[in-house]
């Protein structure tokens, strides 16, 4: 009976150990949400309020957002669809957004920018909270705001410009209000191309494509910007002043720069040239079906691939890049 009862007792004791270990484990589970940097700010003693990235897990609801528009509007072409798809998205993202917010206001310092085009939100928070909150089941990464507490010796170079470019007499931008995504000094100059945001400031996502020489800029807002003469010029801008070269357009397409931006900014201005890799194959009418079809694609230039110049992207242009494959028709 003794033996009977004191293996019992072994077999609590291993329990309860490996109990412990499971919730010391679990509790620890956070720390694969954090980044090294976020981690290195955590356990400095001199930090007290900390800038983050919260990242979000995907909304559950964006799954029936095709239902909701196919309930709630009629189209006829792609673009309509597109248009409709794109203003319930955000309204179902930004809700989602918004609940965590509202749900975790005690753990939110301050909301610095949060969007309906993404599930994230930039915040100040104190650094007692930051494992609080990366142990929310709804939160999936978080990383460090880099640039919030730190203005760099760009960002104290551009603030006077930035000032003039958004002026507003409520409220003077500094160096500190300036988050600063990218940034290019092309060789042998003074001359910059820097991206930017300026905090407290309401951007609407709007994609920018226009044609500059020889180039297609294509970005989402706000737009980069030339940095010369102690100014801020829009990329057309300073091409059309005479203030950024070919060459410049060349050797910054050739860069790491983009922009904020996943694809390149800059891509050689060939139409037909969908995908835009430099030149027009029969991979590119592939490109064009797919977005026809409403099928994603890797990379896809709109500009490029309106190739018959009617301000759409259809099976017509498709057909003509296969045309112009066989030398039946002329890209001009």
């Amino acid at each position: 009976m003794k033996r009977v009862i004191a293996l019992c007792l072994v077999l609590i004791m291993l329990f309860s150990c490996g109990a412990v270990a499971a919730s010391a484990e679990s509790n620890d589970d956070y720390l694969k949400k954090l980044t090294p940097a976020l981690i290195q700010e955590i356990n400095d003693p001199s930090e007290v309020m900390i800038g983050v990235y919260i990242f979000l897990k995907p909304c559950p609801d964006k799954q029936h957002v095709e239902e909701i528009i196919s309930q709630k509007y009629t189209w006829t072409n792609q673009q309509e669809h597109l248009m409709y798809y794109r203003k319930e998205m955000s309204a179902i993202i930004g809700a989602y957004v918004q609940g965590f917010i509202d749900d975790n206001a005690d753990l939110l310092y301050k909301v610095i920018c949060q969007t309906d085009a993404a599930e994230f939100i930039i915040a100040e928070v104190s650094k007692d909270n930051v494992p609080k909150l990366a142990q929310l089941d709804i939160v999936q990464d978080m990383d460090t705001y880099g640039s919030y507490s730190t203005p760099t010796a760009i960002t104290e170079m551009i603030a006077p410009a930035a000032n003039e470019q958004y002026y507003d007499p409520r409220h003077t931008i500094t160096a500190r209000d300036i988050d600063l995504r990218d940034y290019y000094q092309f060789r042998d100059s003074d001359v910059y191309a820097v991206h930017f945001y300026v905090r407290n400031l309401c951007y609407y996502t709007v994609m920018i494509e226009e044609r500059i020489g020889d180039w297609l800029l294509e970005c989402s807002h706000p737009e980069p910007f030339l940095f010369v003469n102690d100014r801020l010029y829009g990329f057309k801008e300073a091409y059309d002043a005479g203030l950024m070269t070919d060459d410049m357009l060349e050797e910054l397409a050739g860069s790491s720069f983009k922009g904020d931006y996943v694809l390149p900014l800059l891509t050689r201005y060939i139409k037909g040239d969908a995908d835009g890799d430099g030149g027009v194959s029969i991979i590119d009418a592939t490109c064009v079906q797919r977005h026809e079809a409403g099928i994603a694609t890797t990379s896809f230039f709109k500009p490029l691939a309106d190739v018959d110049g009617d301000s759409e992207v259809n099976v017509i242009d498709a057909t003509l890049i296969q045309r112009s494959k066989v030398g039946l028709y002329t890209i001009e």
